[in-house]
Formats: structure tokens, C-alpha cells, sequence
């Protein structure tokens, strides 16, 4: 299932993301430098915690992952080097759910499997985008939701 979540908004995902389901946004453009602003992508319940929080930080170098309830405290930042990760011309982020776990793929490569905190394991029902400012990517991401790998690659035998 196909979907666009514009710069500063939230959308619905077509179902709830479950254990082995997976949810790819891909950004039309990449103009990221040093110099960029931040850009979040947010996982989120329909009580709007943030099963998943990830901020995109170039000017750090940085890609921190988190949770929190709506309103509450982020707990211990998770972070990765951005060392040349978001390098292609039209990157993908893909968010592949484990059950305790996420798994974090930018252009389909690991850059971390992300331990799910306790209290805030979902069901994901919504995606969110947003920017300090103007976002290096696209002006919306294009959201695919697939059930499990199966649905990405199927077969035919």
C-alpha cells in the first residue's frame, strides 16, 4: 500500500505495522550537507507516542533513534555516524519490525536494529515528517507499507 506524507505532517498507515511488517519511505531528492537542518521521521501509535523517533542531525554527523510517550520524556538516545549513509540521490529508509526490535535500513543497508522500550511496543499507526526548517528531502516522503518480506519479494514457483 501506497501513501505521501508531506514536510510537517502524519499519515495513516493503510493497517497497523505488526511483527514482520515493513515500512519504506523514500524521499525524491537528497541535498544533505553539513550544514542542513535537522529532519525526524516518526513512528507513531494512534495515542501519538513515538514508537520510534528518528532525527537526522547533519550538522552532528548524526542519526539519533528514540521513544517516547505523546508528551513525555525521550529516554537514552540511540546514535549512528552518518558517514556517508544518506548518500544516494533519492534515498530509502526502511523500518522492517521485528516484534522486539526494529530494524533500520537507509538505501537497504542495517544502520541499527533498535530495541522496541517497554510501554511503548505499538501496534505503529502512523507515520510523521518534519524539518527544523527547510528538509534536505523531499517535500513529502512516499510512504509503502508491506506485511513481510513475502509481500516485497514474491514468488513465483
Amino acid at each position: 500500500m501506497f501513501s505521501i506524507v508531506p514536510l510537517g505532517s502524519q499519515v495513516d498507515l493503510h493497517h497497523p505495522l505488526k511483527a514482520e511488517g515493513i515500512v519504506v519511505l523514500q524521499s525524491t531528492k537528497n541535498n544533505i550537507s553539513t550544514t542542513t537542518e535537522t529532519i525526524r521521521m516518526l513512528l507513531l501509535s494512534s495515542q501519538d507516542d513515538q514508537i520510534l523517533h528518528v532525527s537526522v542531525r547533519p550538522s552532528q554527523n548524526v542519526i539519533v533513534f528514540n521513544s517516547r510517550t505523546h508528551n513525555g520524556n525521550f529516554g537514552p538516545e540511540e546514535r549512528v555516524t552518518i558517514d556517508h549513509k544518506i548518500k544516494s540521490n533519492s534515498p530509502t529508509f526502511t523500518f522492517y519490525d521485528h516484534g522486539d526490535r526494529f530494524q533500520v535500513m537507509i538505501d537497504y543497508k542495517t544502520v541499527i536494529y533498535y530495541k522496541k522500550r517497554e510501554g511503548l511496543t505499538g501496534p505503529v499507526t502512523k507515520i510523521g515528517y518534519n524539518a527544523d526548517g527547510t528538509s534536505f528531502l523531499s517535500d513529502a516522503l512516499g510512504v509503502t507499507q508491506y506485511e513481510s518480506f513475502a509481500s516485497v519479494y514474491p514468488r513465483n514457483i
